[in-house]
């Protein structure tokens, strides 16, 4: 099985110098919008198609879903969740907070996931009881480590949402949590900082299935929580995503359902 594991890899790679060499003509991306702030370029497209076209003459009975709408049902019960470029504002301004993401999911559950961070130079994959890598490295499991002094949270807010949430998202994180912010604008991005230890917890509000897909089974191989329940998130609405050290996911988790600001609900503030 840890083939899969390489085979994404290698996937995530190919696809990432893909999109590498687009980015470096950016007068060339043919630039659309999907949605208020919310962009589509030509390597999206292309990158997808190079990742679909891949699974499909390897894996030929396993389901697709991919944000830029190549999709298919399968017979296997395995479905790829793909997002060619997670980031795409940053990719389109020159910036390397992006990356590619891939996550296969097998009856429900996370099997391995991918995120390929071709700016940073960055692979992190893994497979369900096969541990997570990191550039051909094997990762520690650190989970709560008492030695590791908690700091720094990475959070993201769809386009859509109030200044109320955002408000609230920021005061829970600094005066309850107590740790101070960043926003990379690519969920792939603060993932990975999380993955790596260079953040402690992410807190999303408006990502989908495919900004997430990868990160289920490298942060269950690193001993870091998340609350994503796959039985709901394998639609193409937005979510709330949770994820981190068990201790801080356990309570963000809680103040999200006690505390959203009044008048709001935390399931429909990111629906369509």
């Amino acid at each position: 099985m840890d083939d899969l594991r390489r085979f994404l890899e290698t996937l995530a790679q190919r696809a990432g110098t893909i999109a590498l060499n687009h980015q470096r003509a950016p007068r060339a991306l043919d630039i659309r919008a999907k949605g208020a702030l919310d962009f589509v370029t030509k390597a999206d497209v292309e990158v997808e198609s190079a990742i679909v076209a891949e699974i499909r003459a390897r894996f030929p009975d396993d389901g697709i879903l991919g944000e830029e709408g190549q999709g298919r049902r399968g017979t296997s019960g395995r479905v790829w969740v793909i997002d060619p470029i997670d980031g795409t504002h940053n990719f389109m301004r020159g910036l390397p907070l992006w990356g590619v993401s891939i996550g296969v999911i097998d009856n429900g559950k996370p099997l391995a996931g991918v995120i390929h961070a071709p700016g940073m130079a960055t692979t992190v994959s893994a497979l369900a009881g096969g541990g997570a890598w990191r550039d051909g490295a094997r990762m520690p499991v650190e989970g709560d480590d008492p030695a590791i002094v908690p700091n720094l949270a990475m959070v993201g807010l769809a386009s859509g949402l109030s200044l109320a949430c955002s408000g609230w998202l920021s005061k829970f994180v600094r005066d309850d949590l107590r740790l101070d912010e960043r926003r990379f604008g690519a969920a792939t991005s603060a993932i990975l900082a999380v993955a790596l230890r260079q953040a402690d917890i992410y807190l999303s509000f408006g990502d989908r299935v495919w900004d997430f897909a990868a990160g289920g089974a490298i942060l269950a191989e690193l001993g870091l929580a998340h609350n994503v329940d796959w039985s709901a998130s394998m639609h193409r609405g937005k979510n709330i995503f949770i994820c981190g050290r068990p201790s801080l996911v356990a309570r963000a988790v809680e103040a999200v359902g006690r505390d959203w600001p009044k008048g709001l609900n935390a399931a429909t503030a990111v629906a369509e």
